[in-house]
């Protein structure tokens, strides 16, 4: 994550002023960066056998989302051996679990897929440990308060009993915006007004908004 909640602000400010606004309110607030987690546990090793996982509730409350990262981890491979660490990162770089991401709940017209066809964790989402950042980000993606995430799994290649079980964690990070459904907090003309007067967006071009 190389960005603050006023840099998102001030980029979002002339498109989407109501996302820009709550933005503008986290870094008010100095919020942390904050992160929902959507785990799962292979007990199994077999190939294409379908799993489902989800957030243990809906969010409560809007959630910006700034990237999202993997954890893949084997608690009794090697366990006591000195390569443990080394076999696990490699592991993890290329784990044979793919996924397929949905976007639930929501208001009407609010479900969508992320992505319909399964794709490999670590292209959907980087390991902690590195890979670069996810493909999917970057797309300014606001996760509702009544929403929830959906995660498709299978593994591709197959675990012996030794290296089981397989846990999984996709972490979404991202700000809480503290409010339910940003796009109905305010007038959109309002946002734009409140913007317009903060020194942080003297360089940011409004052309078009009132």
């Amino acid at each position: 994550m190389d960005q603050l909640p006023i840099d998102y602000a001030r980029r979002l400010a002339p498109t989407n002023p109501l996302l820009a606004y709550q933005l503008v309110q986290v870094a008010k607030r100095n919020r942390l960066l904050g992160s929902y987690d959507l785990s799962y546990r292979f007990t199994s090793g077999v190939v294409d056998a379908p799993a489902q996982a989800t957030f243990p509730t809906t969010l409560g409350e809007d959630f910006f989302v700034v990237d999202i990262r993997s954890t893949v981890q084997r608690p009794n491979a090697f366990a006591g051996s000195i390569f443990k660490a080394q076999s696990d990162f490699y592991n993890a770089m290329q784990s044979g679990i793919y996924v397929k991401l949905q976007v639930v709940g929501g208001p009407p017209g609010s479900k969508y897929i992320i992505n319909d066809n399964f794709t490999p964790l670590e292209v959907i989402a980087p390991n902690a440990n590195g890979q670069g950042k996810s493909v999917i980000c970057g797309m300014d993606a606001t996760l509702l308060y009544s929403q929830t995430v959906r995660a498709d799994l299978t593994l591709r290649r197959a675990y012996p009993e030794s290296e089981l079980p397989l846990d999984m964690t996709i972490a979404f990070l991202g700000w809480s915006l503290q409010c339910c459904d940003y796009r109905n907090a305010l007038p959109p003309g309002d946002a734009v007004a409140y913007l317009r007067g903060l020194p942080e967006m003297e360089s940011v071009n409004f052309s078009g908004r009132g």
